[in-house]
């Protein structure tokens, strides 16, 4: 199931992993053996052939003189995994079948994701021990204690974790290898009978004969095929081409699920084809080819269409739409001069589709900047939920200028994706759980992307910003932190549940520079510095469930009723007073700032990014900044500017009185290191 280069023979991978001794090799020499009985071809790929350097193996302190250590060759990173993996998509397009033999084989999501079958061995202690005592062609030696401090825990490890996933995943089959090995006959069935099911994510051109050939039978009377293609024009500007990107891994396990889907709702499908390209399409190519067969001709037109619509719904596949390069002039004063290779992205809208079929969740998105990245996200083709208090209880009653959460739902439905409205009041954890319910029974336990948003301390912050605390009632502290703390940790309890199940999520909180600097009051900031440290701590808990979470801090926001506030000289009197740098700024400096602040979707542009990155899980556990992440992936505000990042120098001199006059001849790309920003503020 590797990625194919058009030949019509494609190999079938069998893994076979677990203990040290329990008879890997053995078995896999009688697999071999059969399969040429049988007239097919075979490659056995070793893992042991891929250990890297002893100069880059991972050095463990012995348990019982730190001062010494071991090699620990049963790590993972031990193993060269990109040249294990090279080796086995060049044996699969060379041989009929594939047997990758390796005792860590289930611990490299790129590898295991890729295989037909897998046959996990183990045994007992005294066994094992007994029969690693009797090796003698170990390189290195196995040194005293190696095997009761590294071999035999690494080996409980794989263990736990392929039982886990065998509980889902139907492709693992156990073995004891202490007893005699199993027969000929139980081989041939559990490890070489395969289903009929071809699953290809691939570079090069799709053969579209090739999966016709595959589903085509003799009991069949109907073969229902789907070709996509690259159209020339999109949203009428001119295309050249799309790329598509993926997470090759979660692709294979999600393409495996939708063909199981598809079989359960169609019993009379006999066989099933997907093959979707990666890379560059040109104009004319095929991306995607499903094709399906089966006695009649409902079944198979029906099958081929539900799994498209699954396809783009649930599938990690990434499309990019490219345009030829722009001929305009240059931009406005004040807009990014984007680059050439830029330009050329820019050209098409890019995020229009990007998150098709994606389920999002934002809460607070009533307004400000929820709403914002609410109308992105459907942008983008998400299905948003967003929730927000009842027309009752929220300050949209009394202020009818302001969007409603209804207004908001049908605005993204109006972008190109689908706003569900929902009252939620997260003060209230029932209702907050029911919301996850929800979510759950409408999408069939999808949820791709959590926005902890909800916020509804705005006024009461407002009203108390002249003060000190303890001139405050108590319960400031709750109305701050119960909604804005309290409840995203609720929530992104409730939704790694859903996501752990599907290995694939992200959970972004909206925070702000007041985890770092003081602003507006203690209540604030501690709650918004407990923000970006939930996002670290559960980073650390999350490693290896495919989930990413972040903490995102927005600049200068123009909110809806921050441009309200602005208009109130008193308001901003209030500001004045809320401490901190703006103690020295006037009425006038202020609302230039915020004049020159982001927009309340340019957020929105952030987590759309965040959410298309197939890479984003490198990012899990940081405090990132929206202008930082404009930077990096080359996207602008909605008004066409290019907002200064809260590292930039230029906009830390603005918040000075004496200094703002000279921020204008800073680029703006010049910027204080995130490290020394919090080396400033550390009271350590």
């Amino acid at each position: 199931m590797v990625s194919g280069n058009g030949d019509a023979r494609f190999a079938r991978l069998i893994g076979i992993a677990g203990c040290t001794n329990a008879g890997k090799t053995t078995l896999s020499r009688i697999l071999k053996e059969i399969a040429v009985g049988d007239g097919k071809s075979v490659t056995v790929v070793c893992q042991d052939e891929f250990f890297r350097p002893i100069a880059e193996v991972e050095k463990v302190p012995k348990d019982d003189d730190p001062s010494e250590f071991f090699y620990d060759y049963d790590a993972p990173s031990s193993i060269n995994g990109n040249d294990f993996r090279r080796a086995i998509e060049k044996a699969a397009h060379a041989s009929h079948f594939v047997v990758i033999e390796g005792n860590m084989i289930t611990e490299f999501p790129e590898i295991f994701e890729m295989l037909d079958r897998v046959l996990f061995l183990s045994l007992p202690l005294d066994v094992c021990r007994e029969r690693r005592g009797e090796r003698v062609d170990y390189d290195p030696p196995d040194t005293p204690g190696y095997f009761e401090q590294i071999v035999w825990p690494a080996y409980e490890a794989h263990l736990k974790h392929t039982v886990d996933m065998a509980r889902e995943d139907v492709r693992i089959s156990f073995l004891d290898g202490s007893r005699e090995m199993a027969t000929r006959e139980w081989l041939r069935k559990t490890l070489l009978n395969f289903s009929d099911d071809s699953i290809r994510v691939q570079s090069d051109p799709i053969s579209t004969e090739e999966a016709v050939g595959f589903v085509s039978s003799a009991s069949c009377g109907a073969t229902s095929v789907f070709v996509g293609t690259t159209r020339n024009t999109f949203h009428g500007k001119k295309v050249v081409k799309l790329e598509y990107e993926c997470y090759e891994p979660m692709a294979y396990r999600e393409l495996r699920v939708l063909c199981a889907k598809v079989r359960k709702r169609f019993g009379s499908i006999e066989r099933i084809a997907i093959y979707h390209r990666i890379g560059e399409v040109p104009v004319g190519e095929a991306s995607v080819v499903i094709a399906a067969s089966s006695p009649h001709r409902m079944e198979a037109i029906e099958a081929v269409e539900v799994a498209i619509n699954e396809l783009k719904r649930s599938v990690p596949i990434w499309k990019k739409v490219r345009g030829r390069k722009s001929t305009e002039t240059a931009p406005a004063p004040g807009k990014k001069t984007l680059s050439p290779e830029q330009t050329e992205a820019a050209a098409v809208p890019t995020s229009s589709m990007a998150l098709q079929g994606k389920i999002a969740l934002v809460t607070g998105g009533s307004r400000g900047i929820g709403r914002g990245i609410a109308l992105q996200l459907g942008e983008a083709g998400a299905t948003v939920y967003i929730t927000g208090r009842s027309p009752a209880e929220s300050s949209s009653a009394t202020d009818a200028d302001l969007p409603t959460l209804q207004k908001t739902a049908d605005e993204v439905t109006a972008r190109g994706g689908k706003g569900i409205a929902v009252f939620v009041d997260h003060g209230d954890v029932n209702q907050v759980e029911h919301l996850f319910q929800k979510i759950r029974a409408e999408t069939g336990g999808v949820l791709d992307i959590l926005v902890n948003n909800a916020y509804s301390a705005v006024h009461k912050i407002a009203e108390n910003v002249t003060k000190r605390f303890w001139e405050c009632e108590p319960d400031l502290w709750d109305a701050v932190n119960n909604v804005g703390l309290r409840n995203h940790y609720f929530c992104s309890v409730h939704a790694a549940r859903i996501m752990i199940e599907r290995f694939s999520g992200l959970i972004v909180n909206i925070s702000s520079v007041g985890g770092l600097s003081y602003l507006f009051c203690p209540a604030y900031g501690v709650g918004k510095c407990a923000n970006d440290r939930m996002a670290q701590d559960m980073a650390l808990e999350l490693k290896g469930t495919g989930v990413t979470v972040v903490s995102l801090w927005p600049g200068l926001v123009r909110t809806e009723l921050i441009g309200k506030m602005l208009e109130d000289e008193d308001t901003v009197g209030s500001f004045q007073s809320a401490g901190g740098s703006m103690t020295t700024l006037t009425l006038e400096q202020i609302q230039e700032m915020f004049k020159d602040g982001e927009t309340t979707e340019y957020a929105g542009k952030a987590v759309v990014a965040l959410a298309s990155d197939p890479s984003v899980i490198r990012k899990t556990g940081r405090v990132l900044i929206t202008a930082d992440l404009g930077d990096e992936y080359g996207f602008v505000d909605i008004d066409g500017r290019q907002p200064s990042s809260l590292r930039s120098a230029s906009a830390l001199l603005k918040l000075t009185s004496y200094s703002a006059r000279f921020s204008t001849y800073l680029p703006r790309w010049i910027k204080v290191p995130g490290w020394l920003m919090t080396a400033v503020t550390s009271k350590l």
